[in-house]
Formats: C-alpha cells, sequence, structure tokens
C-alpha cells in the first residue's frame, strides 16, 4: 500500500510541474466562444417582405405549404397585409388555422419548432386586434395565437445551447397573457425602463406594436391608483402619450378615467392642460352635438370641465379680446359668479376673426361651436360676449363704454346656434331690448356697478349669485373691506371656508389657500393687496 501511495505523489507532483514554464494564449478560444454564442443566441431574423408575400399569396391560392421555409415564411406573414385589399392571413377563418395545424407537427423537433414559433411570435406582436384595420376573424384568431404561444412556450427548450430570447420570453411570459404590461407600469411611470426596453430588444417588438398601447393603457391605470399629489404630476405626461396617433383606441376610454380621477383630488382646482386636451378631442361640453362624447364621464364631470371652458373663454374675452385690458378685470369678476348658470356665445370682430396669432387661434378653436362673426359698423376690435340666463339674455361688449343690453330668449332679434354672421347694430337693439345697464358706479345709491347690477338680476328676473344666501355682509351685496387686518383675513376665510397660513415669521408670505374663479374672493383680496399665483393661491407681503 505505501509503494502505491507513493506512486500517486510522484504522478500528482509530475502533473502539477509537467506544464510550468510554457505560456497560452486563451483569447482566441475565448474569441471563437463568444462568435459560437452570438450566432446561438442571435435571434431568428425575419425574412425579407418580398418572400413572405410570395409564399402568403401562394399559401391563399393553394392552401397548401410545400416546404419548411414556406411554412417559416408564412408564420412570420400571418399578420402582414398582403396586395390592394390589405388580406391578412390572420383573418382568414381556414388558412390560419391550417397555419398552425401544419406548425404543430414540429413539436417533436424542438428547434425546427422553435424557428416557426419565433415565427409566429413576430406576428402575434404585428396584429392590432384594436385597429381600425382589425376584421373578421383576426381579432378572434389573435386571442387563439396568444394562447397557443403561452401552451407551448416549455417546448422550445433544447439540449445545449438555447437562444437568449426563449430564457427572456419565459421571464416576460405575462406578454402571452390578457394583462401584458402592468408589471412594467410602476417602474415606467418612475422613470425606470431597462426592464420594459430589455423585452421589446430579445423579443423584436417595437413601438408600432399593440404592446406600446397596452404599457400607456398600463401606466394610466397605474398612475390614477396613486396619490393626489403624484396623480397630478404625472398627469401632464399621461395626456403628452395619450396625444400620440399610435394610442388613439385608448384616448377616449383614458381621457374619462384621468377626468374622473381628477375630480377626486383635492383641493379640486381647474388643471388647465386637462381642460383643452378634453376640449380639443372631446369638443364643447355643453353643447348637444357633443353629447355622446361626454357621455363617458358622469354628469358632474361634465359640468365641472363646462365651467373650466366658460371661465377660460369669458377670461380670454374679458382680457384677450376686450379693450380693457388685463388691468380691468371687474366686468370678469362680475359674471364669473354666475358662470355655473349661464351658456354663452361670442360675437368676434374682423381683427379677432382674422388674427392668426397661436393665442387667437387657438381660442377661436375652443369657441367652435358658440362663435359667430360680428359686423356691421363700429371698430373691426369691438367684440361681442352673449350671455344666456335661464329666460334671459345678456350681451356685452369688448369695447369700453358699451353697456349691457339685456333680451328676452324668448323674443331675441337675432339667432344663437354658434354658425351665423351677426349684426353688431342688432346685438344693441333698442326696440327689443328689455333693458340697458351701464357700468358707472354711484348710481341710484349703489357704491359700485356691480352692486346695482346683483340687485337689478335678483329683483327684475330672479337671478342670484350661487350660494348667495350663505355668502355674509358686507360680500353678500357685493361691497368689501377697503382696509384689512388679521382679525379680517381670519373672519373672511371663516366665511368662505379657506386655509390661511402665514409664513412673514420665516420671511416669507401671508398665503390664502385658494384658486382665482370666485370673483367676491378676487375682488376682496386684491383690495387687500393680495396677488395671485397659479396653483398657489393668494399672498402678501405684509
Amino acid at each position: 500500500m505505501e509503494l502505491i501511495e507513493n506512486l500517486r505523489q510522484k504522478l500528482r507532483s509530475i502533473n502539477e510541474t509537467a506544464f510550468q514554464g510554457l505560456h497560452f494564449d486563451h483569447r482566441p478560444i475565448q474569441q471563437e466562444i463568444k462568435k459560437l454564442e452570438s450566432l446561438v443566441n442571435k435571434p431568428d431574423s425575419s425574412p425579407p417582405l418580398d418572400r413572405i408575400q410570395v409564399a402568403m399569396g401562394q399559401f391563399l391560392t393553394t392552401s397548401t405549404l410545400e416546404s419548411f421555409q414556406d411554412i417559416r415564411l408564412v408564420s412570420y406573414g400571418a399578420a402582414t397585409p398582403l396586395g390592394v385589399y390589405q388580406i391578412r392571413l390572420i383573418e382568414k377563418k381556414d388558412h390560419f388555422l391550417k397555419l398552425i395545424n401544419v406548425i404543430n407537427r414540429y413539436q417533436d423537433r424542438p428547434r425546427a419548432f422553435r424557428r416557426l414559433y419565433r415565427g409566429l411570435l413576430t406576428s402575434y406582436f404585428n396584429y392590432d386586434p384594436e385597429a381600425q384595420y382589425a376584421k373578421d376573424y383576426g381579432p378572434k384568431h389573435w386571442k387563439r395565437l396568444r394562447r397557443y404561444l403561452n401552451d407551448h412556450i416549455d417546448d422550445l427548450q433544447t439540449e445545449g445551447f438555447n437562444p437568449d430570447w426563449i430564457a427572456v420570453l419565459h421571464e416576460h411570459r405575462n406578454l402571452l397573457t390578457d394583462d401584458p404590461c402592468s408589471r412594467y407600469a410602476e417602474a415606467l411611470l418612475d422613470g425606470a425602463s431597462d426592464e420594459f426596453e430589455e423585452a421589446g430588444k430579445h423579443l423584436g417588438f417595437s413601438g408600432t406594436s399593440w404592446v406600446a398601447r397596452a404599457v400607456v393603457n398600463a401606466r394610466i391605470g397605474a398612475a390614477i391608483h396613486r396619490p393626489d399629489d403624484e396623480f397630478k404630476a404625472h398627469l401632464p405626461e399621461l395626456l403628452k402619450l395619450l396625444s400620440d396617433h399610435r394610442y388613439a383606441p385608448l384616448l377616449n376610454a383614458s381621457l374619462a378615467k384621468l377626468l374622473e380621477r381628477y375630480a377626486k383630488t383635492q383641493p379640486l382646482v381647474i388643471h388647465h392642460e386637462l381642460r383643452n386636451f378634453a376640449v380639443e378631442h372631446w369638443k364643447n361640453p355643453w353643447l348637444p352635438i357633443n353629447q355622446n362624447r361626454w357621455a363617458l364621464v358622469s354628469e358632474s364631470i361634465r359640468k365641472m370641465v363646462g365651467s373650466w371652458l366658460k371661465l377660460d373663454l369669458m377670461k380670454n374675452f374679458f382680457e384677450l379680446l376686450s379693450a380693457d385690458g388685463s388691468n380691468d378685470t371687474r366686468r370678469l369678476d362680475f359674471w364669473i359668479s354666475y358662470v355655473d348658470q349661464i351658456s354663452i356665445y361670442f360675437a368676434l370682430g374682423k381683427h379677432a376673426m382674422q388674427n392668426q396669432e397661436p393665442s387667437f387661434r387657438t381660442l377661436r378653436q375652443k369657441m367652435d361651436g358658440i362663435l359667430m362673426k360680428l359686423h356691421g359698423g363700429g371698430s373691426k376690435e369691438n367684440n361681442a360676449f352673449i350671455m344666456v340666463i335661464g329666460d334671459y339674455t345678456f350681451v356685452e361688449f369688448g369695447m369700453p363704454n358699451h353697456a349691457v343690453y339685456i333680451y328676452s330668449s324668448q323674443k331675441l332679434p337675432f339667432k344663437l346656434d354658434g354658425s351665423h354672421e351677426i349684426s353688431r347694430s342688432i346685438l344693441q337693439d333698442i326696440q327689443h331690448c328689455i333693458d340697458r345697464w351701464q357700468h358707472r358706479d354711484n348710481v341710484h345709491n349703489y357704491d359700485r356697478w356691480e352692486q346695482r347690477f346683483n340687485a337689478y338680476l335678483y329683483q327684475n328676473f330672479s337671478i342670484r349669485v350661487s350660494n348667495n344666501k350663505e355668502i355674509p355682509e358686507p360680500w353678500r351685496s357685493g361691497s368689501y373691506y377697503t382696509t384689512g387686518n388679521e382679525t379680517y383675513y381670519r373672519s373672511f376665510c371663516q366665511a368662505f371656508n379657506l386655509t390661511m397660513e402665514d409664513a412673514r415669521p420665516f420671511n416669507g408670505y401671508l398665503w390664502i389657500k385658494t384658486h382665482d374663479q370666485t370673483s367676491i374672493v378676487n375682488q376682496q383680496l386684491r383690495a387687500w393687496g393680495f396677488t395671485y399665483r397659479t396653483g398657489k393661491g393668494w399672498f402678501h407681503g405684509g
């Protein structure tokens, strides 16, 4: 035994020292290994389109597939449109099922089967069952293809090397289910796209695939479940995504989700981008011609956006279109008090109708359906703002020193249909109007014309400011304090259920947190020297 053990030690020593002093360059071998791995892992590239089309044409004509190469070509082309009539094999009742049956014969030959499987996977990603072109058996066969791919994913593995895309498909098997993209939503919302991009790189789907739309839908679904602040932060990027024509099938349902979710945020303030996007795609929410679009959301949402749009148009009239400009907000603040009761129309003069500046073009688009052309004498820069409140119609003009003309809505000397031209002289028809009110202070014992107008509206037409009974004096009568102190500020906030935050001890401002859509609040805060900052509220440095 001792002799044998000695022999073992000597052999071991020889093995350890036999190659001492010799040097081997392993780099060529390593490079060859990498080349082999690259060839094995390289995706089965999509065949040339012309060859696919020839093979498909033959199959659609003869219903036979002569060779493995023909089967492979047709598997890649099942979703490819063919000829003038854009025929897709996946939409043909018999041909698509026959293709699947032919491919099934290769299940006992895994290497061949996975090449055909890869072609079907490409067709699965390329066919969009919700696109306008989808018809006949296409959507049904697409779902069947999804099940087939999912059922046979375990038949792709072979002994030895396997292409990377097989492991990636296993990892992203969710893409073969009816919930393909939820797993990516949270990460994409937070700006992490590596996982999704890795799947696209190896599996071969691109931004034109239905997958891109599905992942956008998933992002929206994830965003609406985030807290208010996070949801609002993501809203602009989601609206930008929905603006892409590739996601058109998502637009209506997604916009409805975003509107309903936004209406639950606190505090609920106007979201200008959301308003503009909704009006651009669904048009004016209070016009009957658009009611089918707005039927996708609740009545409260329609009214919310309707009020947003009215406020926007009113602001533009009294600022962009009015000769008073932004320095005089009294008329705007006054009519805002009645915004929930108003149906509005506009008649624009030559200057506003023909002006090609972006602000004017955008404004005319928003006024679609309620816009008329104003003609007749007077300045070409004059415009008219027409309001229907209850049974009465009120006409304001942009140029200064014009009265408000009041008409019975049942006896109007002009048509309000958003299409006719309208004459300035008819809007100022003294014979037909019920009354005319001048914007003058200190008339009939009223210090301000707003007090007089409020009183006349209630006394003559039973029209009152919304929630007027809940407003204490002096604001209920249209007056306000000209001087203020902290006691007044707190009483004011309590009366209107507002929040006050005082950062002055830290060299900041005194803040009153509210929007700028309530005229009574606006008037009082301006009188006290507060300044409005969009999205934050009113601040005062004193």
